[in-house]
Parts: structure tokens; C-alpha cells; sequence
């Protein structure tokens, strides 16, 4: 177990967080508190800034999946630098996995581009009905898969932003939190909701709000296609794919 606790004065706030593992266990168990040292309430930002990148991350190769959602395009005023394009219509809302691409028709966001020099993003508000959400990355030709379940309640964002220029090492953010996108406190508070739901939390007057999630990996079976669904119970996590009508099951008898 890992325990670790840092003060910050400016923003009058203490984030305490455990980390723990279990021994046999492929299943990282993460648990943090936020206090606030403060006499009055106020909003609170947070996300956790899960990201893949190469040489996991692979053009063809690589599928990012996710629990069920609705989802919004970045809205931008201008193009990216470096020459790179935006693959998306920017303010578009959408469902997973099928995005608005600029010139029509859609772009399946699930796997990384067999060529682009490109930068996207996008948030996507999870299944406030579902008390865990989940978000994947399979490399299909190693067969290794990473994943994160977490608590909507906590995490009713993810953003997943897009890096996949023409050469060298690409990456893409996993980001679950409680905002659709990286923006100023101030510019979130102002725009208060997207999709009908708050952009953020309340830290309420000396007291402390928490958040928890599990992180996994494991090597894939062969013909392994991606994940459907993500379930725990029974001391289990069950992942699905229903492509290929596989399931992986790992040891998790932690508690969040």
C-alpha cells in the first residue's frame, strides 16, 4: 500500500490518496479525498489524466473502448499548429463510437488511424444509470489490455483527446473527471452544464469530497477484438467482447 498526502496553499486544499495492490491481483485499487481548508463551499475540478501513447498505442492496431455514452466535439476557433488538420466538426454532439468528420460522413474513433498527422478531442458524458463506467485500450497485435472502471458519481466525464501526427510518437488521453474538457475553473463554472450535466463538484466548507477507481491489465486471448462490457463482483472483473464472444476474467477482492 501507498499513502500519500500533499497540501496546496494557494488553493487552501489537502489530496490525500491510497494505492493499493493485491498480491496475485492484476487490479491497481485507488482511492482519494480532496479537503477543503476553506470557510466557505466551492466548485472543485478534477480528473484523473490517464493517457497511452507509442508503442502501445499502434496505427490499426490499437481500439480504445467505452461504456455506453453521449458525446460532444471540442468547440475551436482555429486549426491545430504544426500542419496538423481536425479529423472533426467542432461542437458537434455524436454517440459513441461513430464521430462527425469534417466533409461529411463519420469517423470511427475506436482505433488510431491508419495514416493522419491530427488532433482531436472530444467528452463524452457517461451512463449517469450505471453506478461504474469503464474506458479500454487493446493493442490487438501484442494482445495487452489496460483499463480503468470508475464511479460515474465521481467521474461523469471522460475526454479523450487525440495526438497522431504524420511521424514520431502519437498519443491519446483516457481522462475521466468531473468536466467534458481541460478548460479554466472560471470558463467551466461559467458554462455551469453540457448535455444536462454539471461541469463540476462542490467542495463544501471544511469538509472533504472522495473519488475511487480500479486499474487493470492483462495479456488478451487470441482473436480478442476489443471490450463490451466491464463488470465487477464476486471478488471478479468480467470483460467482454462480444465480437469475438470471449471473456477475460481477473482476480479483484479489493474494495474501493
Amino acid at each position: 500500500m501507498l499513502r500519500q498526502v500533499v497540501t496546496l496553499p494557494r488553493l487552501h486544499e489537502t489530496l490525500r490518496r491510497e494505492v493499493r495492490l493485491k498480491a496475485g491481483e492484476n487490479v491497481v485499487y485507488v482511492k482519494s479525498s480532496l479537503e477543503s481548508l476553506l470557510d466557505f463551499d466551492r466548485p472543485a475540478n478534477w480528473a484523473e489524466h490517464a493517457t497511452i501513447g507509442s508503442p502501445f498505442l499502434q496505427r490499426g492496431a490499437t481500439v480504445v473502448d467505452m461504456s455506453a455514452n453521449r458525446a460532444m466535439t471540442r468547440p475551436r476557433a482555429a486549426p491545430p499548429g504544426g500542419g496538423r488538420v481536425h479529423r472533426l466538426i467542432g461542437d458537434k454532439a455524436f454517440e459513441w463510437p461513430m464521430a462527425p468528420a469534417n466533409g461529411g460522413g463519420s469517423v470511427d474513433r475506436r482505433a488510431a488511424p491508419l495514416d493522419s498527422n491530427s488532433l482531436d478531442h472530444t467528452g463524452h458524458l457517461m451512463d449517469p444509470d450505471r453506478e461504474w463506467a469503464f474506458v479500454t485500450a487493446l493493442n490487438t497485435e501484442k494482445r495487452l489490455l489496460i483499463g480503468y472502471l470508475f464511479r460515474t458519481s465521481d467521474y461523469p466525464w471522460l475526454q479523450t483527446w487525440e495526438n497522431y501526427p504524420s511521424e514520431g510518437m502519437m498519443s491519446r488521453g483516457l481522462e475521466f473527471g468531473t468536466q467534458a474538457f481541460d478548460q479554466p475553473r472560471r470558463e467551466i463554472v461559467t458554462q455551469n452544464r453540457l448535455l444536462g450535466q454539471l461541469l463540476y463538484r462542490w467542495l463544501p466548507a471544511r469538509s472533504e469530497i472522495t473519488s475511487s477507481y480500479l486499474l487493470f491489465w492483462t495479456r488478451a486471448p487470441e482473436g480478442f477484438k476489443g471490450v463490451d462490457e466491464v463488470t465487477w463482483s464476486g471478488g471478479k472483473l468480467r470483460i467482454e467482447d462480444r465480437r469475438s464472444g470471449q471473456v477475460v476474467e481477473l482476480a479483484a477482492t479489493g474494495t474501493l
